[in-house]
């Protein structure tokens, strides 16, 4: 019998850390050869907000990544994915217990044995020792995943946080631009008055009509119009920025002014594209997530197939027994045992072959969606450069036509002071030129959420290795 135990535990012993999981291969996806003109370098975009030069932008920034309650929430997400880690890999190493217990019991006197005492008493100290050979790679496979699992969870924080740097910078800038917005529509209004109270004049003199009189006002009521709803944009935005920075419900509700903002929309920095597209997988936290679930779900697999076959489980107890206290320790109460045990399913009707089925379904679930995560990373970073140098242009033509419009209102101005312009050419030079110079801001502001946008899509806002630390 001693003969065929022995070999047959030495082969069990010998599968110890034997791995059934799928070997791990990174997807394969065909990348782009290069991503734009390699002669300036790189930039370093961990803190990317920081090159608009605005001490004020960066307070807020750095707060929204501190304290906004979607980077909290995911922030306590790698907490829990720490504690399960720690939890997986608690299963590599035995597991020590201890016990202890004292009785005092009487007995009836026909089952008392010769000599005993009634009634007696019964101590007892006990410590197991006990182990799971991981003959399959279980529990190798399933600390794996849940290595995995926090990395994904510590690259969502990175994820998050470099979104919501993002959005702060975005919302930041739509509050500058509207606030411009404002000062504009507030100058244009005072410009028609000045028109209407000229054309007044006029009428009053017996130089102009009742019907040129009605359309400077209304033309003046057009622009004051705006104002309300300007002014509830800027509102608006202050209260998204207090969102976003983590305010509590007082300060949102007290609507303290946001200082400190620049008056006009700043010239954007230049962002450059000499970056690898292979190095792009790396830079963004967001593919990084989506490769170590994929990792995770494939360690999986291992855990499924190995839960269909025998574990092995070996145990040790050491304690002592007597029927006084002061004898606990005594050689003569001493007690042990050793034991293995050997134990596996032999028909479970399909449950083995479910759960490792699903395990690969969730495996190809994941896989797949690390290839849309990176085929939407190469479509936003297209998208934000296509949308920086459109943009740019725009700007360009936007200057030129409120420049053009600035030069028609002043000689409309001049016309209508010496009695050459018709009233309604002055009225409708204000028109054009108010909507030039709006029309302006929005192309300002979209040059610089696309800055915003080209610095997010390629990996800016995070240090790479950093959920590592």
């Amino acid at each position: 019998m001693r003969r065929m135990i022995l070999p047959f535990a030495g082969a069990l012993l010998a599968l110890s850390g034997c791995n059934m999981a799928p070997k791990y291969e990174r997807p394969a996806e065909a990348l782009p050869g290069s991503l734009g003109a390699q002669a300036a370098p790189a930039q370093d975009l961990q803190s990317w907000w920081e090159l608009f030069g605005d001490a004020r932008l960066n307070a807020l920034v750095e707060r929204s990544m501190a304290e906004n309650t979607s980077v909290l929430s995911a922030a306590a997400r790698v907490r829990q994915a720490r504690a399960a880690l720690g939890m997986s890999n608690a299963d590599k190493w035995p597991g020590l217990t201890g016990s202890g217990a004292a009785q005092r019991k009487e007995t009836p006197q026909f089952q008392l044995q010769p000599g005993a005492t009634d009634p007696a008493n019964a101590f007892s100290l006990s410590a197991m020792l006990s182990y799971e050979v991981d003959l399959f790679g279980r529990v190798a496979n399933a600390s794996a995943a849940a290595r995995d699992d926090l990395a994904a969870s510590s690259y969502a924080v990175e994820s998050v946080r470099a979104s919501i740097a993002a959005e702060t910078v975005v919302t930041y800038y739509n509050l500058v631009a509207a606030r411009e917005q404002l000062h504009i529509t507030q100058r244009s209004v005072e410009t028609r008055r000045n028109t209407l109270k000229i054309q007044q004049d006029r009428y009053a003199a017996g130089y102009g009509s009742e019907a040129e009189r009605l359309q400077a006002e209304a033309e003046l009521a057009n622009a004051e119009v705006t104002i309300p709803d300007l002014l509830q944009r800027v509102e608006s935005l202050k209260s998204a920025l207090r969102i976003l920075t983590g305010a509590t419900p007082e300060e949102i509700w007290t609507a303290a002014d946001i200082a400190d903002t620049p008056a006009v929309l700043p010239q954007p920095p230049a962002v450059s594209l000499a970056v690898l597209p292979a190095s792009l997988l790396e830079r963004r936290p967001d593919v990084a997530a989506a490769e170590a679930q994929y990792r995770a779900s494939v360690a999986r697999i291992g855990v499924a197939k190995a839960q269909r076959w025998p574990t092995l489980s070996l145990g040790a107890v050491l304690g002592s027994s007597d029927n006084e206290i002061g004898d606990l320790f005594s050689a003569a109460s001493r007690t042990w045992t050793l034991s293995g045990s050997l134990s596996g399913p032999i028909y479970d009707f399909g449950r083995s072959a479910g759960r490792i089925e699903s395990a690969e379904a969730a495996a190809e679930i994941a896989e797949l969606n690390y290839i849309a995560v990176v085929r939407s990373a190469f479509k936003e970073l297209r998208d934000a450069q296509t949308s920086a140098e459109l943009s740019a242009q725009s700007v360009e033509a936007r200057i030129q036509q409120a420049a053009a419009w600035d030069r028609y209102l002043a000689i409309s101005t001049e016309r209508y002071k010496t009695g050459y312009a018709d009233p309604l050419e002055l009225l409708d030079a204000e028109r054009g030129q108010m909507a030039a110079h709006l029309a302006l801001v929005n192309a300002r502001l979209n040059r610089v959420v696309a800055a915003a946008n080209l610095c997010k899509a390629l990996g800016g806002g995070w240090t790479p290795g950093a959920d590592k630390k």
